[in-house]
């Protein structure tokens, strides 16, 4: 698979998407604010429940948002796979890259 963005409004991309790759890892969604809560809602509608969000703010670290909470992204593990969820997916992209994750096999990109 090569898809660069997937977009926000096609559910039966995303939830596709998400099934073939998060087999054996643990979803979390980067991005606690609009978009986050739209792809939480969408996965759950499909069945599919993240273990929490990240984000780079630290003010939102150990709060909820949508039932989850918010946690640093130095929680990420080799175990994870992430949901991008924000307007800053260029950068949240490159700060995982740097840490060794790898597009479309790691981490997607929500638009």
């Amino acid at each position: 698979m090569n898809r660069l963005f997937i977009p926000s409004y096609d559910d039966d991309l995303l939830k596709q998407t998400v099934n073939e790759l998060i087999v054996g890892k643990k979803c979390k969604v980067f991005g606690a604010g609009f978009l986050g809560e739209h792809i939480i809602k969408t996965l759950r509608k499909h069945g599919i429940e993240p273990v929490c969000f990240l984000d780079n703010d630290s003010k939102k670290w150990g709060a909820r948002f949508v039932g989850l909470e918010v946690q640093s992204p130095d929680s990420l593990t080799t175990n994870d796979f992430i949901i991008i969820a924000s307007i800053y997916s260029y950068e949240i992209a490159e700060q995982l890259q740097n840490k060794g994750l790898h597009k479309n096999r790691d981490f997607i990109i929500m638009k």
